[in-house]
């Protein structure tokens, strides 16, 4: 019995691998820049939006990913954006 679990247990260990780390990609300034004059872009096309169809558009452009990491993206910058004053017209849900 021994043998068979000291055997088991070195089928498993060869089969095992370990995974990956994985690390979240930060943006640099230049793609974040990019990202923001593409929203501007985008906000200046179709008026009013939303947070959420300025989001669609960054994904079927593929600007983002859809993800809630890239939704998060989209909604930071778009609050960035409008703090340092660029004139963005969304909807009402963007306060």
């Amino acid at each position: 019995m021994t043998t068979f679990i000291k055997q088991s247990s070195e089928i498993q260990a060869a089969l095992y691998q370990t995974s990956h780390i994985k690390r979240r990609h930060r943006s640099t300034n230049v793609e974040v820049s990019a990202r923001r004059d593409a929203l501007l872009d985008i906000t200046s096309e179709m008026q009013p939006m939303t947070v959420r169809q300025v989001f669609y558009q960054t994904t079927v452009r593929n600007l983002v990913e859809k993800t809630e990491a890239g939704y998060s993206k989209v909604q930071t910058d778009l609050v960035q954006m409008r703090r340092s004053g660029t004139p963005l017209l969304l909807g009402r849900t963007a306060k």
